[in-house]
C-alpha cells in the first residue's frame, strides 16, 4: 500500500473529525482513529475508515453520529468515505458503552490498544479493557449475524478492481479464528499468518490469494481467482465453524455447528455480474 493510499484514508477520518467538532461542540471529549488505519493493514480497496468518538455532558449521540458521517460523506468525494464507520459513547467508557451507544467490545480494545487520538483529551489510560470472553462472544455473533454467506449464490467477481467482497468472504473466517484463539485485535496480514501457522489449515492457497487481492486492490487472475473460491470457499467456513463448535467454551457453539453443516452440504457457483 502506498502513502498516498494511506493519505486518502486520513482525509476522511480528519474530514470526519471536523465534522464532529463542528456538531457536537464542547461535548466531544476526544476522537480518534481506530480500525486499520490505527493498527495496520489498511488497504484502501477494501478497508473501512473508522473514527471513535467520546462525549461528556450528555447520553449517547446516535443522531449526531449519523449526521457527521452523512456531512463527511457529502463533503469528500472518495469511495473511502462511504465506508466511513463512527463509533461512539459517552465518558466515562466502563464495562459496557451504555444504552444507544455503538461501540462493540473488539473496537473498544482496539480503542484502547492502538487508537490515535486525533483530536481532545487522551483518555485512552482511564479506559477499561473489555474481557476476552466479551470480544469472543461478540466476534462469534457478528459472524454469525452479519458476515454469513449464502450458499448457491455466485461469488461476486464483478472485475478485477472489485477485490473488496471477496476479500472478505474469505478472510472472515480466518479473522474470527484469530479472534478466538487470541481475544486481540490483529491485522488480515496477522490473522493470515496465524491461520498459515496452524496444523490442517487446507485452504491457505485462497486465504493468501485474497490477502493479495486486499493489499494491491486488484485481482490480476481472474481465472484463477474463480477456481479458488469455488474450491475451497465453503470449505474455508466449514473448517473453522467445525473447529469453533468442537471446543469448550466457544459461545454460540450449536450455531456455528449448524452452520458449519449447512456449508457442507451447500455449493458455491461463480459468475461475473
Amino acid at each position: 500500500m502506498s502513502d498516498v493510499a494511506e493519505q486518502q484514508g486520513w482525509a476522511v477520518a480528519h474530514a470526519a473529525v471536523e465534522e464532529a467538532v463542528r456538531v457536537l461542540g464542547g461535548r466531544l471529549a476526544s476522537a480518534y482513529a481506530i480500525g486499520s488505519l490505527a493498527h495496520g493493514g489498511f488497504a484502501p480497496a477494501a478497508s473501512d475508515v473508522d473514527v471513535a468518538l467520546l462525549t461528556d455532558g450528555g447520553g449517547a449521540i446516535a443522531e449526531e453520529a449519523d449526521e457527521i458521517a452523512a456531512a463527511t460523506r457529502a463533503r469528500v468525494d472518495s469511495p473511502l468515505a462511504e465506508r466511513l464507520s463512527v463509533f461512539h459513547a459517552p465518558w466515562p467508557l466502563h464495562v459496557g458503552p451504555g444504552p444507544g451507544s455503538r461501540f462493540p467490545a473488539i473496537d473498544r480494545l482496539d480503542l484502547v490498544e492502538h487508537g490515535v487520538l486525533m483530536h481532545g483529551e487522551e483518555r485512552r489510560d482511564e479506559a477499561s479493557w473489555p474481557a476476552p470472553e466479551d470480544v469472543v462472544d461478540e466476534a462469534v455473533r457478528f459472524s454469525l449475524e452479519r458476515l454469513e454467506l449464502v450458499p448457491g449464490q455466485a461469488v461476486p467477481l464483478v472485475a478485477p478492481d472489485a477485490v473488496r467482497k471477496p476479500a472478505k468472504l474469505v478472510l472472515a473466517p480466518v479473522r474470527l479464528l484469530f479472534l478466538a484463539d487470541t481475544a486481540q485485535v490483529a491485522s488480515n496480514d496477522a490473522a493470515v499468518e496465524h491461520y498459515r501457522h496452524r496444523a490442517g489449515s487446507a485452504h491457505g492457497a485462497l486465504v493468501d490469494a485474497a490477502l493479495t487481492w486486499r493489499t494491491a486492490g486488484v485481482i490480476d487472475d481472474l481465472d484463477r481467482a474463480r477456481s479458488l473460491l469455488v474450491a475451497h470457499l465453503l470449505a474455508l467456513h466449514v473448517e473453522v465453524l467445525s473447529e469453533l463448535a468442537a471446543r469448550g467454551g466457544i459461545p454460540h457453539a450449536e450455531a456455528l455447528g449448524r452452520l458449519a453443516v449447512r456449508y457442507a452440504t451447500a455449493q458455491v457457483t461463480h459468475g461475473v455480474r
